[in-house]
């Protein structure tokens, strides 16, 4: 897990010791399949987050583009990561909690990354259980979150990698706050 407030400390240990990676992918509109794992890890996910007293996530385009580009990343450059597993990282998470914010308009952005080479109907659940099964990850899973997007990327060999990604909104400013700061 890892949220925005506190990358910045992680940032330069990533950087330095990771090999050459490949940032800019395009993004593509995910295969059938994968789409519906996706949509199978966000119903598992709210599921977890019920039976544990949280309520319900929504999906945000915006959030789900980010993750399906990050799932994309880590198919691309599975093998070459150090810190969190050969397959897995965060790398590049500043600039998509800063994407999330400023265009989006989000706030207190938080990631989860897994990959499985489970396939078939329990994939969902699996990938669920691996976050659940990680105290940060886990955390995320349950926290006061609004929203959510996941992208899910199915590599030749089966193997899957997921990244589910979560935000809520700023709250509103008030107008009377707008109101003090205008000159009359």
């Amino acid at each position: 897990m890892i949220q925005a407030g506190l990358t910045v400390a992680w940032a330069g240990a990533l950087v330095s010791c990771m090999p050459a990676v490949t940032t800019d992918l395009p993004v593509s509109k995910p295969a059938p399949q994968d789409a519906a794992l996706a949509a199978a890890v966000y119903q598992e996910s709210n599921t977890y987050r019920r039976n544990h007293g949280a309520g319900n996530l929504q999906r945000h385009a915006a959030l789900d583009h980010l993750a399906q580009q990050h799932s994309e990343f880590l198919r691309k450059n599975r093998g070459k990561f150090a810190i969190y597993g050969a397959n897995v990282s965060h790398y590049g998470f500043e600039s998509r909690a800063l994407a999330a914010e400023r265009f989006y308009h989000l706030s207190q952005v938080g990631e989860n990354v897994a990959t499985t080479s489970r396939q078939g109907p329990g994939t969902a659940a699996q990938l669920v259980a691996l976050w659940a099964n990680s105290p940060n990850h886990e955390a995320n899973l349950r926290r006061g979150w609004t929203y959510t997007g996941i992208g899910v990327v199915k590599d030749g060999d089966g193997m899957v990698f997921a990244t589910q990604m979560f935000g809520s909104y700023r709250a509103p400013m008030q107008r009377d706050l707008l109101n003090s700061f205008r000159v009359h």
